[in-house]
């Protein structure tokens, strides 16, 4: 049996509302996460759709509600990487398991359809070195797909999610300076590779090697590095 399936028939019957509708609308809701400074929605990270056509940190939800376990495979419920998501990026509490809107959210999944599959792959850069410099015109492409949304316009922060998510790169230029080892372009790699965690702070989702490989994020560094992030450090 797919994970919290056994607590949706009292999800349908207490909601007045139909469950996939209302799980279609808590999809987009930074609502979802019931936390005043959370500006996240599942919209935010996820696609829902068979073929993605934008990178997200997080792999798309179609097909979600059929996977054997999650992030990785090292997370076996869906209430559990849906709590995941709520209490590491949102800055919410755990689900119990009979909350209403998740279950909700959860019909909705599972409405998408796809087909039974093992968790999807998910692999972490653990150790953080510098990334060489790509094509700055592929990276203004991969930042307005990938960051912006978060971010906003490189330097003026235009269009950005929310006041907490920072200007960059000017925000981490001045708190990190330019050191090459501890500077504001380790400091990027590091944000994108590990996010909020590895002892960083923040709720940024990570990026895998799946979600992001090393020659995008090569691509975005040569663009960012246009608007004052350092060049990356001369190999000897």
């Amino acid at each position: 049996m797919r994970p919290w399936l056994i607590t949706l028939v009292p999800a349908v019957a207490a909601c007045s509302i139909p469950a996939v509708e209302h799980g279609e609308a808590l999809f987009s809701d930074p609502g979802f996460a019931r936390a005043a400074s959370n500006a996240f929605s599942c919209a935010t990270c996820h696609e829902r759709v068979a073929t993605p056509t934008h990178v997200r940190p997080g792999y798309t939800l179609f097909g979600v509600t059929r996977r054997s376990s999650f992030w990785g495979g090292k997370v076996p419920t869906a209430l559990e990487a849906t709590s995941q998501c709520v209490t590491d990026f949102m800055g919410g509490n755990p689900l119990p398991a009979d909350d209403e809107d998740g279950r909700a959210l959860y019909v909705y999944l599972d409405s998408l359809g796809g087909a039974p599959s093992d968790a999807l792959p998910l692999t972490t850069v653990a150790s953080i070195k510098d990334v060489a410099s790509g094509d700055a015109t592929r990276g203004r492409t991969t930042y307005d797909d990938v960051c912006k949304t978060c971010h906003g316009e490189p330097h003026t922060g235009q269009g950005r999610l929310s006041m907490i998510n920072s200007v960059i790169p000017d925000e981490t230029l001045a708190q990190h300076k330019t050191d090459p080892m501890t500077g504001a372009r380790p400091i990027t790699i590091e944000k994108v590779r590990h996010g909020k965690y590895f002892d960083i702070g923040g709720r940024m989702p990570p990026f895998s090697l799946e979600a992001l490989s090393e020659a995008q994020l090569g691509d975005v560094l040569a663009y960012l590095e246009l608007s004052g992030l350092p060049a990356s450090a001369p190999t000897k």
